[in-house]
Parts: structure tokens; sequence; C-alpha cells
């Protein structure tokens, strides 16, 4: 029996009272793997796959293709729509993201990964930020979630949802929103002009 990939080849001789025995073992060939082919792409929400098929015996193997990281903006972008569809559910006006206050959010989100609390690294309050860049006296009115640990836009969402006080800036009465990632450190920004 000739070698395949996968198993041992051999000589077989058979007697004429029926036994057999194997002898002149040579090694399996080993695969000769094609190249990988995508059957499903990764997503940024799900995992994808590939595979690929021996030339020698046609088996196929397969491999996971893992998820697609997101970038802080996707993060943040993301987490802006589900707070607007969140606020459309209850009849609630959408957010305006308030890009301009970007800044403000980043570090926020910085500041969180060194102290884990809505008071600042320094002791102040956690809206001082406004002040230290120059939106002190922009808004009468101002909201803050933070969060840490998780991975995804939806996840983050489902754990402030599901927090009555979180929920509350959720659907409060703002009119904008930031958004800042910082790892898996995660703020909202509301306000309210």
């Amino acid at each position: 029996m000739a070698a395949t990939c996968t198993e041992k080849g051999y000589t077989l001789k058979s007697c004429a009272c029926g036994e057999s025995s194997k002898s002149n073992f040579s090694n399996a060939l080993g695969h000769n793997w094609g190249k990988w082919k995508t059957v499903k792409a990764a997503t940024a929400d799900a995992d994808g796959a590939k595979e690929r098929t021996c030339s020698r015996c046609n088996k196929k193997e397969t491999a996971v293709i893992p998820k697609v990281p997101m970038t802080a903006n996707q993060k943040q972008t993301e987490v802006w729509k589900l707070v607007n569809q969140e606020r459309g559910k209850n009849g609630l006006p959408p957010l305006t993201y308030k890009s301009d206050l970007q800044a403000l959010a980043d570090k926020r989100a910085e500041e969180i990964s060194k102290s884990f609390s809505h008071t600042r690294p320094d002791g102040r309050n956690c809206f001082s930020v406004f002040d230290d860049y120059g939106f002190g006296n922009s808004f009468y009115r101002f909201g803050e979630n933070i969060a840490y640990g998780y991975q995804t836009p939806a996840d983050v969402m489902n754990g402030w949802m599901n927090s009555s006080g979180h929920r509350e800036n959720i659907l409060g009465n703002y009119t904008g929103i930031v958004v800042g990632v910082y790892g898996n450190y995660w703020v909202q920004l509301f306000v309210c002009e």
C-alpha cells in the first residue's frame, strides 16, 4: 500500500493460509496544502473562516479568522448609534455627536484608566475637563458615564442600559454626546446647550 498524506505505506505479504504481514513501512508523505481561501470574511462582530485543501488526498482543513478589531473611532461611532437607537425606542430625539468635544472625551477615557472615578486624577470634578478645554460656559448641563472591561460597543451599552444611573443619562434631557475610548475604558459625555 502506498503512503498517503496521513497513513504510512507498507508492503503486504499474504500467505496461502490466509494470514498476512506488513513490512517495508514508509513514512506518511505529509499533506501538501494549498493556499488558504476565505470562506467567510471576519467582521467587527463575528469571526470569519478559511479553508485549504491537500493536493494529495483532498482533505480539507479549516481555521478561524479572528474578528476584525474596531478602531477607537469606529467604537465611538457605534456607541453613539446605539445611544440614539435606545433614545428612539423611548420616543426621545437623537443626540448630536459633538466632535468638537472629542479631545475632552479622549482625555477622560485616558484619565479613568489611571483612576476609575468621576473624580479626575488631580482631585477635581470630572466636568472640570470642560473648563480645561475652554468649553466651561458653553453648556448648562453635563452628564458622564464611565465603564471598564467591555470589549465591544454593544457590550458596554448593555452594561450602561442595565444600570439605572447610566440609563438615566442615556435617556436624559441632553442635546449632544461625545464618546471616548482608551483600551477597554469607555466614557460618554453628555451636554445640553
